[in-house]
């Protein structure tokens, strides 16, 4: 995937490793392992929209589906940004 719209209409390049907006979620679980790839295998991707700070978020990597949530405060928070 190259890149990623969000609901608001906005679209995000997905073509570079380094994005502010994007990112992987996993549980405590698997923190445990000693394989980071295997953590990484294991994740959920995870956006945030600069525009308008939703967080899109990939249950199933397997499918193109994504399920989005709105911060109260209804802006780019940064909150993937390292």
């Amino acid at each position: 995937m190259s890149k990623k719209r969000c609901e608001c209409g906005f679209v995000m390049s997905t073509v570079s490793d380094a994005n502010p907006y994007e990112g992987f979620l996993f549980s405590n679980e698997d923190v445990d392992t000693e394989d980071k790839l295997d953590i990484i295998m294991d994740s959920i991707s995870v956006f945030e929209c600069t525009e308008c700070g939703r967080l899109s978020i990939q249950p199933d990597r397997t499918q193109n589906f994504y399920m989005t949530y709105k911060p109260e405060n209804g802006k780019y928070n940064a909150i993937l940004k390292s």
